[in-house]
């Protein structure tokens, strides 16, 4: 459902930047097609671009770069700062859009910010419980085994 997800969001991404500005299409491009490093230094780029800071567009796209980082991350503190980031991009891009809203872009923040902010105990969470529950057991046919997890969100 998330791989959905992540693919409907970055090709509406693509979908409004492509009347934007062709670098941050390229972004958008190369996340697409899971080119995380081509992706970064562009983004790297135009973090440090004046013109870049009020481009409602490329903040989008920057917090979608991070949060799909966050997400599929094997190393938790990778995963850690790509959410710190995502979260200040997301910031940018609610500061922004109060000032102009931007209905095209607006309907997409729900789930931007849910993963960003309220799922940021499943992102981190998640690899720390698969790092303790990957363990080898032998297979048991004969026996019903039940697992009950506790957890908060």
């Amino acid at each position: 459902m998330k791989n959905i997800f992540i693919i409907l969001l970055l090709i509406i991404c693509q979908s409004f930047v492509f009347a934007q500005d062709k670098k941050v299409n390229k972004i958008a491009k190369y996340i697409e097609k899971g080119k995380g490093v081509e992706a970064k230094e562009l983004l790297d780029e135009l973090d440090s671009k004046s013109e870049y800071q009020n481009d409602i567009y490329f903040w989008y796209v920057r917090a979608v770069y991070y949060r799909n980082i966050a997400l599929h991350s094997n190393d938790q503190n990778s995963a850690k700062t790509a959410l710190q980031e995502g979260r200040k991009s997301f910031s940018k891009l609610e500061e922004l859009d109060k000032r102009k809203p931007n209905s095209d872009l607006s309907q997409y923040f729900p789930t931007l910010k849910k993963d960003l902010f309220e799922g940021k105990n499943q992102i981190t969470e998640t690899k720390k419980q698969t790092d303790v529950v990957s363990f080898n057991q032998p297979n048991n046919d004969e026996k019903t085994v039940t697992l009950t997890e506790v957890g908060k969100g």
